[in-house]
């Protein structure tokens, strides 16, 4: 497979029209991806919150314009890493019910192509970062999402070969995204704190083994699925629920660990009931006997009305949590010495 992929990757073999350029660039771009960099926003709240305090009047204009930039930047790196995902999976993709459409599985990729879309992809990415003054944390989170898609992709290291250790290296691009909004808002501030990056980091563990058990599912063929990408075999719907439920166990530990260290995160502990809710939902779907007809992976849920009132549920249950006068929990005793 490896050999294959550098024999494609190197042959310059390629059609050379602007047309199949662009329309092979607009495939790389996956616009319907790029709603997970959204997750940049509750990092930005983080650090308006714990490390910024509620600004006001221009401050606030100011970080509001930092984090649109910081969007766009994490859009043009996510694109590179698409890009080297499509290369390096090009053979096993053309086994993929749905992958196998895609521009790249039909095309010769060669090294120059690649080379200079991920030059252009990336330096845009340190001309936003630069031009929008976002400083240089913003730029080193940016280069740690670079190189988590290259060490995800590319041989010998190709992280997605190894089953479990595939998704636990795929969910680091949820608390990257969440340390560029931190820093979008901070730039000169300390590290996001380690219990919202863990919580992340299993949200996302959550969301990608469901995501390959009903990619399996819906495959449905072991020899296809061993011909598309071998690590898949291990996620039957038991293991993928057993091990999801491990992941939102971290999640809600980091969640609850945030909650009771930062007074002014306190209140957000009467959240974790929706999100219990929620996540009892999605391992419901997860163990349905249906499962190849569900559509479990993020992009897919995100184009969901409901996922997204849910979401909006959710944010704005949040804001209305944080900004009470009152501290609850100090109320209630929830966390000792209560009045």
């Amino acid at each position: 497979m490896h050999a294959e992929w550098d024999r494609n990757l190197f042959d310059e073999k390629q059609d050379g029209t602007v047309v199949s350029s662009l329309i092979q660039l607009s495939n790389w771009l996956r616009p319907s991806h790029a709603l997970k960099n959204l997750l940049i926003l509750p990092g930005a709240g983080l650090g308006w919150i714990l490390a910024g305090g509620f600004l006001e009047g221009s401050q606030f204009a100011v970080s509001v314009g930092n984090v649109a930039v910081a969007l766009l930047a994490c859009c043009l790196v996510a694109a590179w890493n698409y890009a080297l995902n499509d290369c390096c999976d090009r053979e096993g993709d053309r086994w993929h019910p749905e992958k196998s459409g895609r521009v790249a599985v039909g095309e010769r990729i060669g090294f120059a192509k690649l080379l200079a879309v991920g030059v252009a992809l990336l330096s845009g990415a340190v001309a936003v970062v630069w031009l929008g003054g976002l400083g240089t944390a913003v730029a080193v989170v940016l280069g740690l999402f670079a190189l988590s898609g290259a060490l995800y992709n590319i041989p010998p290291a190709r992280l997605k070969r190894f089953p479990f250790l595939d998704v636990m290296a795929e969910a680091v691009n949820f608390p990257i995204r969440l340390a560029l909004g931190w820093y979008a808002v901070v730039p000169q501030g300390p590290l996001p704190p380690l219990s919202a990056l863990l919580a992340m980091w299993a949200f996302g563990g959550v969301l990608l083994t469901g995501k390959r058990a009903a990619e399996l599912a819906r495959i449905g063929d072991a020899a296809t699925a061993r011909a598309y990408r071998p690590a898949l075999l291990h996620y039957t719907r038991e293991r993928a629920l057993v091990v999801s439920s491990l992941y939102g166990m971290v999640m809600l530990f980091g969640a609850g660990v945030i909650c009771a260290v930062y007074p002014p995160l306190h209140n957000l502990i009467f959240l974790l009931p929706a999100v219990l809710a929620l996540m009892g939902l999605y391992f419901w779907t997860l163990a349905d006997a249906d499962l190849a007809a569900r559509e479990l992976e993020p992009e897919k849920l995100l184009r969901r009305r409901a996922v997204w009132l849910a979401g909006l549920a959710l944010g704005l249950l949040a804001l209305g949590l944080v900004g009470l006068p009152d501290d609850l929990t100090a109320r209630l005793g929830f966390f000792g010495g209560g009045e």
